[in-house]
């Protein structure tokens, strides 16, 4: 359980780092860039003695994967930037966690694949995750009326982000399935931040720009935690025998949770009765999706 709650405060902590960069005066693409070559430092670091390095090459079947993912990488991070330091930590967290309905979806849809007999309450988690960001994202005006087409031209950011992490999570899937082992994953999250990192250099190469020294800071403090989440998630799923689906449904519901207690209490940020209902749907929807996991059916 220990393991879950340091997963979780890596997390909330990537969040919290979009939050004070417009602060730090640091550009987001730049600091996204750096992060993602610190990632590789350090990924690199803790799988130096892995063994199948040997098994790198340009050539093998995952490797055009690889190079749709770091595209999907950096917009699904730019996004989630984006929609932290424009509307909220909690929008951020509620639309990029709610997004594990997409490879619910994807898994027995298109994968054929099906870890359990989904009932009728999971397929309502599934249905609530859109509600869900739709009402943890409504920004109650005071007072004034705020056009229709105002509020919703304000959920295309988590929209976005949430179609993206679930476009993501199930490209994961799907490249995981058919062409990682478990012992190579460590070695392709690596090879995943390089060409992430490399793309994000010939994006910047293109538009003539250079990090800041705030930026190039901020990209180091993000980079850290990124790389921690994911590596810190590999071993909680060892301390919960991997069973990843107990393991995840616990780790969204706490990142969501965390995201917006540290969003209210040290951003100040607004929690308005239908952005609380919208958590509140969240929470609900996750737990929709994995009760037969969550109370040990």
């Amino acid at each position: 359980m220990v393991v879950l709650l340091i997963a979780i405060l890596f997390n909330v902590a990537i969040f919290a780092i979009f939050r004070v960069m417009p602060r730090l005066r640091a550009v987001t693409l730049h600091a996204i860039v750096v992060n993602y070559w610190v990632c590789v430092v350090t990924g690199g670091i803790f799988s130096a003695s892995n063994a199948t390095w040997s098994q790198v090459s340009f050539r093998a079947p995952w490797a055009p994967w690889a190079l749709v993912l770091a595209v999907i990488f950096i917009t699904t991070f730019l996004l989630m930037a984006n929609t932290t330091q424009r509307l909220s930590m909690t929008v951020a967290s509620v639309a990029s966690k709610m997004s594990l309905a997409i490879p619910v979806l994807f898994s027995l849809l298109v994968l054929g694949v099906q870890a359990k007999e989904y009932d009728v309450w999971n397929y309502l988690g599934i249905v609530l995750a859109f509600p869900a960001i739709v009402l943890s994202s409504w920004a109650k005006s005071s007072g004034e009326r705020v056009p229709a087409t105002s509020r919703w031209k304000g959920l295309a950011l988590p929209i976005g982000l949430f179609l993206m992490s679930g476009l993501l999570d199930a490209t994961v899937n799907y490249v995981n399935l058919n062409f990682i082992s478990e012992e190579f994953s460590p070695v392709f999250t690596v090879i995943l931040y390089m060409c992430a990192g490399t793309l994000g250099i010939g994006v910047l190469l293109v538009r003539r720009e250079l990090p800041s020294r705030r930026s190039f800071l901020a990209g180091i403090i993000l980079g850290v935690p990124n790389y921690f989440s994911i590596y810190i998630v590999f071993r909680a799923l060892s301390t919960f025998n991997n069973d990843g689906a107990l393991l995840f449904p616990l780790l969204n519901l706490g990142i969501i949770l965390g995201s917006a207690v540290a969003g209210t209490l040290i951003f100040r940020e607004k929690q308005n009765k239908i952005k609380i209902i919208g958590l509140g749907l969240a929470m609900l929807a996750i737990f929709l999706l994995s009760y037969q996991e969550l109370l040990g059916y």
